[in-house]
């Protein structure tokens, strides 16, 4: 006596080859996860390759614990959504930005006037825009405050990182 489900599991040799042989389907392949190397910016960028479609690089860390950060390039598929939609989401983006401004308001921030009207273009997008990294602050402060060229003060920096 066979067993119907074992037989119809065993492929002749005929029939593993053809199999073997056949083309493989073909899969999307995965989103890069890169890690980044230490002392190394993040890159974040948006491209939009189709209508309804944003290429989107940026980086994330495993959990609150890790150090090591890994850069990933993903595709934010639009297609379907309504616009409403779509405003939310960036309602959303806004409001956690407009959140950090308020707390670096101190006390001001309480009256309610205060980012009562926000202007998404002059306050979110163009500062986000301007953002500067902390070395660039570090060297435009010590040229205001000495009067040294950008180039002594990227020495004096490095020097201080080294020791």
């Amino acid at each position: 006596m066979t067993d119907t489900a074992t037989s119809a599991k065993v492929a002749s040799p005929k029939t593993a080859r053809i199999l073997k042989d056949a083309p493989k389907p073909a899969v999307a392949s995965p989103a890069k996860r890169t890690p980044i190397p230490e002392g190394e910016a993040a890159k974040r960028e948006f491209t939009f390759p189709a209508t309804g479609k944003v290429g989107a690089k940026f980086s994330f860390k495993l959990n609150d614990k890790a150090t090591e950060r890994y850069q990933v390039e993903s595709t934010f598929d639009f297609t379907g959504c309504t616009q409403e939609e779509i405003l939310e989401l960036a309602a959303s983006s806004v409001r956690i930005t407009i959140q950090g401004k308020l707390r670096a308001m101190g006390e001001s921030a309480l009256d309610p006037n205060a980012m009562r009207v926000v202007d998404v273009k002059r306050d979110v997008v163009e500062t986000q825009r301007s953002v500067v990294d902390d070395t660039v602050k570090a060297i435009r402060a010590l040229m205001k405050a000495t009067g040294m060229s950008s180039e002594k003060c990227v020495e004096l920096i490095n020097a201080n990182k080294k020791s």
